[in-house]
């Protein structure tokens, strides 16, 4: 499993890159058993927390300002704040998946690698929507779902497991993949 995004950390950590782990929380110890498991032992952590940053070791190893990643480090996000740690990245000037991976979504990740010629649905917010609707209008009748709701969602993520299977507290993409599987459902009748 996630054979592709463990190849690719494999190549990432052997080229002159270093590995990065941002975050010194209680998730921080998944990214560190993702490493070890590939056998990775060398890395650094980085952490907004200016006194662990003066404390400089966390876990025996060097903890350094944020603003430092783009001395030439790949980063696991291990926070439950990867929105905010995302948007400070890519402030940086740091890209998803090439400088950085959320490391609770592995098997996206891996999805990516191995479907990267694959189209890509990119993150759609209301805005958005509301112009491709708009669009849509143009040529066809668009018409408001009269099947969608929210108790049929919950109901359908309860029956079958979903939030421990996605990890729904922790992955920022856990709303929109069960609207997917919720619209199948009642599209097709699954």
């Amino acid at each position: 499993m996630n054979e592709d995004i463990n190849k690719w950390i494999k190549q990432i950590n052997s080229a002159p890159r270093k590995i990065g782990i941002f975050g010194t929380g209680n998730l921080s110890g998944v990214a560190e058993e993702y490493l070890q498991g590939l056998g990775i032992g060398d890395y650094v952590y980085f952490d907004n927390d200016v006194e662990k940053q003066k404390a400089g070791l966390f876990h025996g190893r060097e903890t350094l300002d944020p603003k430092r990643v783009s001395e030439g480090y790949f980063v696991l996000i291990s926070t439950a704040q990867f929105d905010a740690v995302r948007r400070q990245l890519e402030g940086l000037g740091l890209k998803e998946l090439e400088d950085y991976i959320y490391v609770l979504e592995l098997e996206y990740y891996d999805a990516l690698l191995h479907y990267d010629t694959a189209p890509r649905a990119s993150g759609i917010n209301n805005k958005m929507l509301g112009q491709i609707e708009k669009a849509l209008r143009q040529y066809v009748d668009v018409e408001r779902a009269e099947w969608f709701e929210e108790s049929g969602l919950l109901a359908m993520e309860k029956e079958m497991g979903f939030e421990e299977i996605y990890h729904k507290r922790h992955n920022v993409r856990y709303r929109r993949k069960m609207m997917e599987y919720y619209a199948v459902d009642k599209m097709l009748g699954f």
